[in-house]
């Protein structure tokens, strides 16, 4: 004859756990604002100016549709508007998909009309998606 305990179920204080991305560059931006970020060549990005520019970008994302269960296409060569863009879709919620060739855009998300306009595809599987490619 066995009982069963009930299990005891602890609530994590949200201090305790880990920080993601955008969290950890908000705090940096926080703490040494006028230090460089993103340096690449001659183009530099302060914490401030990564945050600042991240968090417009990642406002206009939500503002079309990005978000939780969402993905944003990069079609970016790596450089410091890459990493905004990234952090921006991680900000908004939204993942990110960095995209390395446009026959990849072509014919593995979007359909690509002779105007050049993008028609995110409206169902793929049980969630809806939304691409997004800037």
């Amino acid at each position: 004859m066995s009982q069963s305990v009930p299990l005891e179920t602890k609530s994590v204080p949200e201090a305790s756990l880990p920080l993601c991305v955008p969290q950890l560059v908000s705090r940096q931006a926080l703490m040494t604002p006028h230090a460089v970020a993103i340096g690449a060549g001659s183009a530099l990005l302060t914490y401030a100016e990564l945050e600042q520019q991240a968090n417009q970008l990642a406002h206009y994302l939500k503002s079309i549709g990005a978000g939780p269960e969402r993905l944003v296409g990069l079609y970016l060569k790596r450089s410091p508007a890459f990493i905004v863009a990234a952090l921006a879709a991680l900000k908004s919620g939204a993942a990110y998909l960095p995209l390395e060739s446009t026959s990849m855009l072509r014919h593995t998300l979007l359909p690509i009309r002779s105007d050049d306009s993008l028609h995110p595809q409206p169902q793929v599987g049980t969630h809806q998606t939304c691409y997004l490619c800037l």
